[in-house]
């Protein structure tokens, strides 16, 4: 897998490390084909956040407390009523996009997504065999 572009909307480690809503990475951009690629900054800055979040699963491995569903929650991660992680990755030769969605606004609801980009180079929910 390689990640291709991160944006993290309304996550605690950016808020707090930056002080900004939105962090978006452009990873093809940033990394112009390096092959090693190495986040540095201050502690605090959002490092651990942006490490956890470049994978498509619903999880950030660094805050799970425990393996299983009862051992990670992104409401406790999240501040905004609508908070988004949306990664663009590719894996042998397609490319993938995810999407999660946590809403704080009233009852408590994540919803994930998996596109893949077509030939017509439009985004289209993935079927399984």
């Amino acid at each position: 897998m390689q990640p291709l572009s991160l944006t993290l909307k309304g996550f605690g480690g950016i808020r707090d490390g930056l002080g900004r809503d939105v962090l978006k990475l452009d990873f093809e951009r940033l990394a112009d084909g390096a092959e090693l690629v190495a986040i540095a900054g201050a502690n605090g800055r959002g490092k651990t956040t942006v490490m956890d979040n470049m994978h498509p699963y619903l999880t950030m491995p660094s805050r799970a407390g425990a393996a299983g569903p009862g051992g990670f929650s992104y409401y406790d991660h999240v501040y905004l009523p609508e908070s988004v992680k949306d990664l663009t990755w590719a894996h042998e030769g397609r490319c993938y996009r995810s999407q999660i969605v946590i809403r704080l606004n009233g009852r408590r609801r994540t919803e994930a997504f998996l596109h893949t980009l077509d030939d017509a180079g439009c985004w289209r929910p993935v079927q399984l065999d």
